[in-house]
Parts: C-alpha cells; sequence; structure tokens
C-alpha cells in the first residue's frame, strides 16, 4: 500500500492509474446552484448528484455559492474534487467506505465573483437550487438590490439570482427552478418564499415578476438528516484502493442520509437528481418523516443526555457502549416513544433500529453537551407532546420518559454563580455556563431548591406556558412524577 500522502487530491492526481472514479463528460452542463459550503450538502447533495451521475439517471453539476467571506483557494487547489468517507453501522454492519466526488463545477465567493454567480443563475441549463446556510442564514434583512452588487443575507441573493433569471428570459415560465432550502426550520420552504416575495415588495419588483416566483418556480419544504461530523483522518491523509493523498476537503457521514422533499411529481422530475439514492424522497406531505425523528432521534437524545451526564458519560456512542444507558435507550424509544407515534409514522419502528444503529457508530461520537445546547426550547419541542399522548394513551407518562424529565431539572440545577452573576452548574467537578436563551426562568426557579425537595420548583417551570406546553389536565400529576422520580434518582 502506497502510504507516502505526498500528493494532494486533484484532477491531475485522479489521473493515476489504477484509481476509480465517474469521469463527467465535458459537456456536463452546470444544473444546480447551491448556497453554502459545507459539509452537509457535501455529504448529502453532493453525493446524491455524483451517485445519479454515475448511474447514468442524471447529467448535471453544482457550482457553489460561499456565502460568507470570499476565500474559496481551498477548493481551487484541487479543483473542486473531495473525497466521502462513509463509516458507522447498517443493520448491525459495519460500513466502511471511501469514493472520489467530483460532482461541484466551480466554487464562487459571494462578494468577489458576484457575476459569475449571477451568470449561473441565467444558465439555461439550471434547474435547481439549494442551500444550507444554517437557521442563522435563514432570515429577512431588509436590502435594497443593486446590479452586480452581492447582497448581504442569503433569501436577498437568492432574491437576485431570480429577479435576474426572470429578466434574462422575459418571464419565461418554464425558466422556473426547484428551490430546496435546507436549512433545520420548519418549513423552510414556505418560509423563504415569504422572504422572496416581501424583498419583491421592498424593491418594488413588477406583479409579473412576483407571479413568475409564485406560479414558475417551487419552493419545497424539506427535511435533510445525515450526521456529518467533518473531517476525522488525521493530517487530512485519506486512503483509497490502496493509495494514500492529502485531501483538505474530505468528508465523513454515517451511513444513514435522508433528503425528503415535500412536493409532486413534477417536481420530482425537474430535481432529476436523487432517483435511485436510498434517502431521497419527495411526496406530497412529509409530515410523518418530520415527526419520527422529532420523537426518536431528537427526542430520545434529549432524554438521554442529562441522566447519562450525570453519570460521567460523554457521547452519544457512550450511551450505547454503557449496557445500561444501552438499555434504558432502546426500551425508551421501543417501549415509551414508539407507541405514541406508529399511527401517524408507517415506518417508525424501522426507523427506530437504524437510530439506534446510528447510535452505536463508532465513527461518529457526539458530544452530549451539545444536545443539551438549548435543551429547554428542544425538552418543549421534542418531548412534551410525547407525554401529552403517554397520558392520552396510557393515562401516565412512562417511567423512562420521567427518568429523563428528572435528570434534566438536577442537571440545570445551578451550582453558583460567575463573576457576571449569571447562573452556572456543576458537572463532575467542573464549573459550565448554560448554552440556554430560554433557562434564566428556569434556573430562577431551581436556584431555590433546597435539602432535595424540587416539588413547587418543578410545578413552577412545568406550568410557565412561555416554557413548556404540557396539556392543562396533566400538570398536577406530571409535576408530582417528576418531583418523586427526582427523590428515586
Amino acid at each position: 500500500m502506497d502510504t507516502q500522502a505526498n500528493k494532494t487530491l486533484s484532477k491531475k492526481y485522479l489521473a493515476t492509474p489504477g484509481l476509480q472514479y465517474y469521469q463527467y463528460p465535458d459537456d456536463t452542463p452546470t444544473t444546480i446552484l447551491q448556497f453554502g459550503t459545507g459539509m452537509l450538502l457535501r455529504g448529502l447533495v453532493g453525493d446524491m448528484v455524483e451517485r445519479s451521475n454515475a448511474d447514468g439517471s442524471y447529467k448535471g453539476k453544482i457550482a457553489v455559492v460561499k456565502s460568507t467571506g470570499n476565500d474559496v483557494s481551498e477548493f481551487h487547489a484541487q479543483d473542486n474534487i473531495y473525497s466521502l468517507l462513509v463509516k458507522g453501522i447498517e443493520r448491525g454492519k459495519e460500513v466502511d467506505e471511501v469514493s472520489v466526488n467530483s460532482s461541484i463545477a466551480n466554487v464562487f465567493g459571494a462578494g468577489n465573483n458576484w457575476k459569475q454567480v449571477l451568470n449561473v443563475a441565467a444558465d439555461p441549463s439550471l434547474q435547481t437550487i439549494v442551500s444550507n446556510t444554517t437557521e442563522a442564514g435563514l432570515i429577512y434583512k431588509e436590502e435594497l438590490i443593486q446590479p452586480d452588487v452581492s447582497p448581504d443575507s442569503f433569501p436577498a441573493k437568492l432574491f437576485a439570482c431570480l429577479l435576474h433569471r426572470y429578466k434574462t428570459f422575459n418571464g419565461d415560465k418554464e425558466k422556473g427552478v426547484v428551490i430546496l432550502p435546507m436549512e433545520l426550520v420548519d418549513k423552510n420552504g414556505e418560509l423563504l418564499l415569504d422572504f422572496i416575495t416581501r424583498h419583491a415588495a421592498n424593491n418594488k419588483a413588477s406583479d409579473s415578476f412576483i407571479e413568475w416566483i409564485k406560479n414558475s418556480n417551487f419552493f419545497c419544504n424539506t427535511i435533510v438528516d445525515r450526521i456529518v461530523p467533518g473531517k476525522t483522518e488525521k493530517n487530512n491523509v485519506v486512503q483509497i484502493n490502496g493509495r494514500a493523498f492529502t485531501d483538505n476537503l474530505h468528508v465523513t457521514a454515517e451511513p444513514y442520509n435522508l433528503l425528503a422533499i415535500q412536493g409532486n411529481e413534477t417536481i420530482k422530475r425537474k430535481i432529476g437528481f436523487g432517483e435511485n439514492c436510498p434517502g431521497f424522497i419527495v411526496a406530497p406531505s412529509i409530515e410523518d418523516l418530520k415527526e419520527q425523528k422529532l420523537r426518536l432521534l431528537n427526542g430520545a437524545n434529549t432524554l438521554v443526555a442529562s441522566p447519562a451526564l450525570l453519570a460521567g458519560l460523554v457521547t452519544t456512542y457512550d450511551t450505547m457502549e454503557d449496557e445500561d444507558f444501552e438499555r434504558y435507550t432502546t426500551q425508551l424509544m421501543q417501549q415509551e416513544i414508539l407507541p405514541t407515534i406508529r399511527d401517524i409514522c408507517p415506518e417508525a419502528d424501522n426507523f427506530t433500529l437504524q437510530v439506534l444503529d446510528r447510535f452505536r457508530n463508532p465513527f461518529i461520537r457526539y458530544p452530549l453537551t451539545n444536545i443539551c445546547f438549548q435543551a429547554t426550547s428542544k425538552m418543549n419541542s421534542r418531548v412534551m407532546e410525547t407525554i401529552n399522548r403517554q397520558y392520552r394513551l396510557f393515562g401516565k407518562p412512562g417511567p423512562l420518559t420521567l427518568i429523563g424529565l428528572a435528570a434534566w431539572f438536577i442537571y440545570y440545577t445551578p451550582a453558583g454563580k460567575d463573576e457576571g452573576g449569571n447562573y452556572t452548574g456543576s458537572l463532575n467537578g467542573k464549573q459550565f455556563n448554560f448554552k440556554d436563551d430560554k433557562a434564566p426562568p428556569v434556573l430562577h426557579e431551581l436556584a431555590s431548591v433546597k435539602n432535595g425537595d424540587y416539588e413547587s420548583a418543578v410545578n413552577n417551570i412545568l406550568q410557565n406556558r412561555e416554557l413548556f406546553q404540557v396539556q392543562e389536565a396533566y400538570l398536577d400529576d406530571l409535576g408530582g412524577l417528576v418531583s418523586n422520580t427526582i427523590r428515586s434518582l
């Protein structure tokens, strides 16, 4: 095996005899405009585009826009080529695969290369626009659009691109595109359409343009799910087919992947890629997929994190290596969460098994403390409706659910204050700051706990309607059950 990583991945290196990869024809058009250079898009969309070209079901490449900053030299140094390492557990078996991906046609810095971005927007071959600018990027900021000058916010950039396309093709109804925002925001497509129409009004765009936006383009809600922890290889040295090379752009991802798009057959045909890719779904409704991810993956994570941290564990993987927590997590999901969604999520049983495999992935060790960021909001959005359903189905919440909620109250009990007067917690003898916008009223109540008597604080917190949406009929009972569980821990 060649262990000398003295070559950097590039077109030149791909000419090395014996190195297998998909070679795009010279006439491959640019069919996708992508806002965001992050690893999730490369590990999900880029992977599906590469696979679709390789199996002959699609012909197209991606133009990528770096929305913040202009330095794209790392991409250009490698001719926009990167390797994808898929590592994890699938159906109980270990997966460890490496492939080369050359689906990116070019990468532009928005500030320095805005004219080139607009040229892509006006390309007749363009079919799809995708984005992942994080939740912080999917915001409305009032801006006046100037010719050939990149706007600041992503929605304003998209508005400028669509306006340029509209003008280039004189409002041709056939030149609309599919827009797939992949920011982790509920109803992200509908939200983005609202921002675009607000930009249109603010910039006094014509009624015919607004009609074209709404009737000739497709703003789709999406759900994306793939854990992409980033670079994992030491010194960025990747090995494939017995050869080692340096890849500063390499991406590591778990085997599981989901790109669910709310749409119809017309939208599916217009997107073009993904037809033969596992995890690619276009359906009139994706609410069931959103619900099972929220309750089983996110909800289980949220309930397990606090008791695991209090027990001295560090990562989600640790919880599956520990015999007691592995049993706790499995039974929590299968016996207490799954029954509450089985009637509305047809694939929930299979998804549960997939999630357990993902938690067992030795290559991706997600810190439990990260799960506890913004934990008050997460506990409400991910867990409280599960508790409401447990009451309706069984007359009471499950004991494992109660343990997770009770442990969260203990974890959030302040140990002191920092120099700025902010409450701090204590974990394994070390103080930490709570990274939670909604924590102040919770911490204020818990700071008053004396001699382990949590009942008053727990009741006040659960009954705060700005924090938690537990049905009123269950509140008194839930407060007592949580307080009793805290005493038993």
